[in-house]
């Protein structure tokens, strides 16, 4: 599951989106996207899936750091974060993103899991 952020009405409080739907999402997608993720195995995995998955004429870009992500967004469509950067983790990087660049839609495949993490501490605790 993933949380998908973005500026159009709507998109700021979307809820997971199934991995169908986020393929449709994905498939009018056909310009620049930067993969942002400091595990280069992961970010590798992630680039050849989305290759796979992505129109052919789709671009793709990778950052590992928040500088590179700022060096490298301009013109690109979406942010894809696979997991934390080695400044900030993932969720950091998706509220500055949202913050600075309100245009630019960013998905974080690791909001979800984080998510039921922090619900199964919050569960424990009252327990």
């Amino acid at each position: 599951m993933i949380r998908m952020v973005g500026s159009e009405a709507g998109t700021e409080a979307r809820g997971p989106l199934s991995a169908q739907h986020l393929e449709l999402c994905l498939a009018g997608v056909s310009s620049r996207v930067l993969i942002a993720d400091a595990d280069v195995a992961r970010r590798g995995a992630l680039l050849d899936d989305l290759t796979q998955k992505m129109p052919a004429g789709t671009s793709f870009l990778e950052a590992s750091t928040v500088s590179q992500v700022f060096e490298r967004v301009g013109g690109c469509r979406m942010v894809i974060i696979g997991g934390p950067l080695e400044e900030a983790s993932a969720s950091a990087l998706t509220r500055i993103l949202a913050r600075r660049l309100p245009g630019l839609h960013v998905v974080d495949l690791g909001a979800a899991k984080r998510s039921l993490r922090h619900e199964r501490r919050a569960r424990a605790r009252r327990s």
